[in-house]
């Protein structure tokens, strides 16, 4: 089967994901990528090259526009099997719908366009076109509210988890440090967090020691809380995850339905994970009990913390299984029709 494989936004650390899926489908079908060539993306070893000039422009709207008209022509010119779009955005997207032939062989994948839609004009929008296309997205929980939130017809949705990094590996540390590395962190909790921690005495903190990313420059009187507001290269990121025996994840209320790249990786590497309480993190949670954690207060994490939690193997099994790379391509073929 032959695939065209598009990133209309290709988003800052979406290659992962990109250079996961062409691990998973290389092999068994026949791909050409449409991505950003910064990219890099490798099959086999080698670096693939680029069919389709793809648009750098610094003006996103323009980019998304013009690499959408090139990926359509390209599409309607040729009998590629399917298409599938590795992010998308609505609006853009909109524009160019009417003039792509054979729809129904697209697919689109969901990362954070599902919580765009609380955006009535792109609830809108996203309503004109979205039964003319397949849609996937990465968790059940995902799928029961599209289809509430949108009413699209149910087999038009397939859930294909997140894959995992390569290499999955478990680091035990016996070091007590609690990292908040991610991109998305909530910058009020992370100003709140540091207020809290600061008026716990001493013996409350067992010695923890915090890293906590953040684009402000928060100050803390503790010695045992570093604040990171520089770039950290993936090495030093993978590192501190390595020693972290728990990954703090407190991302703000309206990240409700995507997945978080630092929760998988965190897992694969055997972190516990405490989390806010939105509603894919919840979900993840009750499949995951031992592994996974929500707090509602800053309280309940300390409490987590200090209630020594051990790491379930069993919990750590399932997750990998459930986003092992066979399941994936299981998935994916299904969906497709393989």
């Amino acid at each position: 089967m032959s695939i065209l494989y598009f990133d209309q936004i290709s988003p800052t650390g979406h290659k992962n994901y990109n250079q996961r899926i062409v691990d998973i489908l290389e092999g068994k079908h026949e791909l050409v990528l449409f991505t950003n060539s910064k990219d890099n993306l490798i099959a086999n070893n080698k670096i693939i090259s680029e069919k389709i000039n793809y648009e750098l422009n610094r003006n996103i709207k323009i980019k998304l526009i013009k690499n959408t008209i090139e990926f359509m022509k390209i599409w309607n010119k040729n009998s590629y099997s399917k298409g599938v779009f590795s992010s998308f955005e609505i609006l853009s997207f909109s524009i160019i719908n009417k003039f792509i032939k054979r729809k129904n062989n697209i697919f689109l994948i969901h990362h954070n366009t599902i919580d765009q839609l609380e955006k009535k004009s792109k609830l809108i929008v996203f309503k004109t076109f979205m039964n003319s296309y397949k849609h996937i997205v990465l968790s059940e929980n995902i799928k029961e509210y599209l289809i509430l939130k949108t009413g699209i017809c149910a087999n038009k949705i397939f859930v294909v988890p997140h894959p995992l990094i390569n290499n999955i590996n478990l680091y035990e540390s016996n070091e007590n440090i609690i990292s908040a590395l991610s991109n998305s962190n909530e910058e009020k909790f992370i100003e709140e967090f540091i207020k809290y921690l600061s008026s716990l005495k001493k013996r409350s903190l067992n010695d923890i020691v915090f890293f906590i990313k953040s684009k402000m420059n928060y100050k803390s009187n503790l010695k045992n809380v570093f604040i990171v507001n520089d770039y950290l290269k993936k090495e030093e990121y993978i590192n501190i995850i390595q020693r972290s025996k728990y990954i703090l994840l407190p991302f703000p209320s309206h990240y409700k339905y995507r997945i978080s790249g630092v929760l998988l990786e965190s897992i694969a590497m055997g972190k516990i994970v405490i989390a806010s309480n939105t509603d894919t993190f919840k979900y993840y949670s009750n499949l995951y009990p031992g592994i996974i954690f929500t707090y509602s207060k800053m309280e309940d994490i300390m409490y987590i913390v200090n209630s020594n939690k051990s790491f379930q193997p069993e919990q750590y099994n399932l997750f990998i299984e459930d986003h092992g790379d066979k399941i994936i391509l299981q998935r994916l073929e299904e969906a497709m029709g393989i």
